[in-house]
């Protein structure tokens, strides 16, 4: 089990909004939408056993009123955080979700945070505790799971902004009426990614179950082995597993770096934020939706890639955290 805070709404921008449409609005932050959630990722040695599940402060987000069977499970905790309450909740119900899976007991690999109660107990896991500060090195999820599903899920998230920006790029006079009336009578909460807005908290949700399922289980293998948490006898068997599949399936290999030329590339491809794209395609500060041909692009989506791992950021949450205590 591995668990990381997580930027839901971060986007690479200051503000984007359209020369078509800068007399009338002032652009929608992003960079500094920081609405914070946790993800919990569960996966089992060989990848053919997965959970995610997201934490937020709501109790019940607006935008996923009327929805009964939501993309993940969904936690509230007024911090965001996983707490007393919240690990109980989440370990009851990984335990029916597995029971559903297999009818034998398993061990769950469980690191030393504050809010994972030792006293709770799960019908079907074993809990095996990381020794202190050992999390970095032996968590399986923090080995690459949990940078995969951050990033391939700000790649869709990207993909879908850009497809939405590149619509309204194109629209005729009478349509952008149409769409800035509709905006106007929308609800608060109710414009999200589909809109050019920030992802809602239930576009959250659905990026997140889209990218986990992209990660393998032969990806997943590999970073079991790399955390080194089994005994040897166990990692063997992963190991011949994965020897297995791995012709069929190469590790992909591709850094942070490489994640964020991708992305760059698809900047570079928008029409709307092209040399011929409106005053956001021609600017140089960070005033503006960074555009792909910008200079200082690719160390923009570097940035953004890895947020949650900002000095700044990992001492704003000390910060809140620090508050929850007092």
């Amino acid at each position: 089990m591995g668990e990381a805070s997580f930027f839901c709404e971060l986007s690479p921008c200051n503000s984007f909004v359209l020369e078509c449409d800068a007399k009338e609005a002032p652009g929608t932050a992003l960079k500094w939408a920081k609405e914070r959630t946790t993800l919990i990722i569960t996966v089992n040695a060989t990848g053919t056993f997965k959970s995610v599940s997201v934490i937020g402060k709501a109790t019940q987000p607006v935008c996923s009123r009327g929805i009964s069977d939501l993309p993940v499970l969904y936690y509230s905790q007024r911090k965001g955080w996983v707490d007393a309450t919240v690990y109980a909740k989440w370990l009851a119900d990984l335990s029916e979700y597995g029971a559903s899976f297999t009818s034998k007991r398993g061990f769950l690999v469980m690191d030393n945070a504050s809010g994972h109660d030792a006293s709770a107990t799960s019908a079907l896991f074993d809990i095996a505790w990381l020794p202190p500060k050992a999390t970095a090195r032996s968590q399986p999820c923090d080995q690459g799971v949990m940078n995969a599903t951050k990033t391939t899920y700000r790649r869709e998230m990207m993909l879908r902004m850009l497809t939405t920006f590149d619509k309204h790029f194109a629209e005729k006079s009478d349509e952008r009426a149409a769409r800035k009336a509709r905006e106007a009578r929308a609800k608060p909460g109710a414009l999200g990614a589909a809109d050019g807005r920030s992802p809602l908290v239930i576009d959250a949700m659905r990026f997140v179950k889209k990218a986990f399922d992209t990660v393998t289980p032969a990806s997943t293998m590999r970073f079991w082995l790399r955390a080194s948490c089994t005994p040897v006898d166990v990692q063997s068997k992963i190991r011949a597993r994965l020897e297995a599949v791995a012709a069929r399936v190469p590790e992909s290999g591709t850094t942070l770096v490489e994640d964020a030329r991708e992305i760059v590339m698809m900047l570079g491809q928008a029409h709307s934020l092209g040399p011929d794209g409106g005053s956001a395609g021609q600017a140089a500060s960070a005033d503006y939706f960074v555009s792909g041909t910008h200079p200082d692009a690719l160390d923009v989506i570097v940035h953004w890639l890895d947020e949650e791992t900002s000095p700044d950021s990992i001492f704003s949450a000390i910060g809140e955290e620090t508050e929850t205590w007092g």
